[in-house]
């Protein structure tokens, strides 16, 4: 996860450039049409406070102390549900690539958004779908640094007999739920088809696009699997919650009639989040 901050500034600026540019076919009528509403004094807060909150969420990932060693020597692939055991029995030689295969696949996901700035349409509002994006991504990096560093679950590493002693008492062997670069895939790319699906009802390209968006957080899922860093458990949990996420948040950003019983309000602290309140 500590890789992600890289390749989505670059995303953003990516937004924000092509934003600028003026389509020659534009016109005045497609300017006034948006799909989406930004609300600074909800979206600022959450993008700006979710930097700091993150800060000190992945402070508190990295302050989890390892397992001591004479715990580590009780544990074994047997201690752990058959659904869930085959990730104990994974090649500790292959870890570090499938590690190293499992960035690239969810740094190229973090900049898949871009793609959607070729379509005529969406370009139209590059800023203004940047600015979500960055809600999202915030969201999405809180509910994942605070929910793990709650949590503590051993990795299928801990539990594998032929990996070494080093690696099983190490710090972070305690951040097993949930998959947090399945979480991360599955928010860029459900956004990234979200988005074109609000700008273009109808298409035959929705459903198809929704079902290419599974693709990246599987293969991320997997390549994690296979470095035993995740349960199949933690990564359907994470797929789950980061496609929920780059869904939900677009879709909250959509113009509604206005309500006067309910209200949604940002919620900035250690969680990140909206309230909803409504008066009967």
């Amino acid at each position: 996860m500590k890789r992600i901050y890289l390749p989505f500034i670059l995303s953003f600026l990516f937004f924000q450039t092509f934003g600028q540019q003026k389509d020659s076919v534009s016109n005045e009528r497609l300017r006034k049409q948006h799909i989406y509403r930004v609300k600074w004094y909800i979206d600022a807060p959450i993008i700006v406070g979710g930097l700091v909150s993150n800060y000190y969420g992945v402070r508190v990932l990295k302050g989890k102390k390892g397992i001591d060693e004479a715990t580590v020597l009780t544990l074994g692939p047997e201690d752990v549900p058959k659904f869930d055991r085959g990730a104990t029995r994974q090649n500790p030689a292959f870890a570090e690539t499938a590690m190293h295969m499992s960035d690239i696949t969810l740094t190229t996901t973090v900049i898949l958004p871009g793609l959607l700035l070729f379509d005529k349409k969406i370009r139209q509002d590059a800023l203004r779908i940047g600015v979500i994006y960055l809600t999202t991504i915030s969201l999405m990096s809180n509910c994942y640094s605070w929910g793990v560093g709650r949590i503590n679950r051993y990795r299928p590493y801990v539990y594998n007999p032929n990996e070494s002693i080093e690696r099983r008492t190490r710090n972070g062997s305690k951040n097993s739920f949930y998959g947090g670069h399945a979480a991360a895939a599955a928010t860029c790319s459900f956004f990234a088809a979200k988005v074109f699906a609000d700008y273009h009802k109808g298409s035959k390209l929705v459903p198809v696009l929704y079902g290419l968006a599974v693709i990246p957080p599987v293969l991320t899922a997997y390549f994690r699997y296979k470095a035993g860093m995740h349960f199949p458990s933690d990564l359907i949990v994470g797929t789950i919650a980061g496609a929920a996420i780059g869904i939900v948040v677009p879709e909250l950003h959509k113009p509604r009639k206005k309500n006067k019983n309910m209200s949604f309000d940002p919620v900035i602290g250690p969680y990140q989040g909206f309230s909803m309140t409504y008066k009967f």
